[in-house]
């Protein structure tokens, strides 16, 4: 994966000033009257094209800023980007993405969780949980570009809420990021507990509804094998139905028969430090 800065947010107090068009496709800004300040969101891989060294971010940064005649300004948004040009990657990584993600979810309670689907064919384009301090987003690339973007799956870490420095910037992303991850994985089993929790009642609703999306539990276990992350959380599941004797046995039986992708919490931990390091190198770079 590569990381890279996408986009960032910063106010200052003002107007920019007269603007080449190159810089201005850079840039969308918006005055706010009554407090006399001035919101831009600005896309610096739109200066040059894209920009995978945050040396070079920092001097295309510098060039947007000097041109629209903003000198004193706060960061208030960075969104970093983590990109495979892999055509394969985001259906590969789709469920380990997802349990990141639900990670975050889980640890920090966020309400804003959401899967986003494609309407006729019903394959899974996004997966987000957003706060008002942070948003991570793993999204397909290559459908959501129609295929003109590099990049084919996308990664997004977005941290919100800022008031600082861009010399501060590196460090204080690299800080929040990893502490949120390091402590998510700890959650790895609460979280397929709560999975565990919304799985029951969802079997409880569907099975008494017609028409029927499923004849059985089997049918139940496949059509939403995607939130089932542990052999352990599996077989917590079945310890929960009246039905299913011996839940060690039904877990084997059903992995052998039909498949499923399993995730240890080193598993995780590992992809967890992909991460890191792909930022990390970026920010060194």
């Amino acid at each position: 994966m590569t990381a890279s800065i996408h986009t960032l947010s910063i106010k200052f107090n003002g107007f920019t000033g007269s603007i080449q068009k190159e810089v201005k496709d850079c840039m969308k800004s918006g005055f706010f009257e009554e407090s006399g300040i001035t919101s831009s969101k600005i896309n610096v891989n739109r200066l040059y094209g894209d920009i995978y060294k945050y040396s070079e971010f920092q001097t295309a940064l510098n060039t947007i800023l000097l041109d629209a005649g903003v000198k004193d300004y706060r960061i208030t948004r960075v969104d970093v980007r983590l990109d495979s040009y892999d055509k394969e990657h985001y259906k590969r990584y789709m469920k380990l993405n997802r349990i990141i993600t639900s990670l975050l979810g889980t640890t920090y309670k966020t309400q804003n969780n959401y899967r986003c689907v494609d309407l006729f064919s019903n394959k899974q384009l996004s997966i987000a949980v957003k706060n008002d301090y942070f948003q991570i987003e793993h999204y397909d690339k290559n459908q959501q570009s129609q295929g003109r973007d590099r990049a084919k799956s996308r990664l997004e870490l977005r941290s919100l809420k800022w008031n600082t420095t861009e010399d501060k910037l590196k460090d204080k992303f690299i800080a929040e990021w990893e502490h949120r991850l390091d402590k998510s994985v700890e959650n790895y089993g609460k979280m397929q507990m709560r999975y565990n929790d919304e799985l029951v009642q969802l079997f409880k609703q569907e099975m008494n509804k017609y028409p029927k999306r499923y004849n059985n539990l089997t049918g139940f276990l496949l059509q939403y094998q995607d939130c089932i992350f542990t052999k352990e959380q599996m077989i917590d599941l079945l310890k929960r139905f009246d039905e299913v004797s011996n839940p060690q046995n039904k877990e084997k039986n059903h992995r052998q028969k039909y498949g499923i992708d399993y995730y240890s919490k080193l598993d995780v931990l590992e992809a967890v430090e992909i991460i890191k390091r792909a930022v990390r190198a970026y920010f060194d770079s």
